[in-house]
């Protein structure tokens, strides 16, 4: 995530739109986004219980269900599998016109 930051930061900023929706680090920038949202919604989803003890030890008000811990999980990996699947389709169409 923080790699597609910097890529999203050092991007060349012209006129209003900040750049080319089919520039390199555009794509990158999803494809980043993506992989991270995916990783941190399959660890939700396969291993809930290590944040429900980080909440429980560092927000002790605050005990979410297990199951609305996985379904934030899913969310995010279809979140990343979104972004990832439009990175990649902008890279082939990209690749398509040279």
């Amino acid at each position: 995530m923080l790699a597609a930051l910097v890529i999203i930061l050092t991007m060349d900023w012209v006129d209003s739109m900040p750049a080319d929706p089919d520039s390199w680090g555009n794509i990158a920038s999803e494809l980043l986004i993506g992989v991270s949202l995916a990783n941190l919604g399959m660890t939700l989803v396969c291993a809930p219980n290590h944040l429900l003890k980080w909440l429980a030890k560092h927000v002790p008000f605050y005990r979410p269900p297990a199951e609305g811990v996985i379904a934030m999980g899913f969310f995010l990996l279809f979140t990343g599998g979104l972004f990832a699947a439009v990175g990649i389709c902008t890279c082939i169409s990209r690749l398509a016109t040279f």
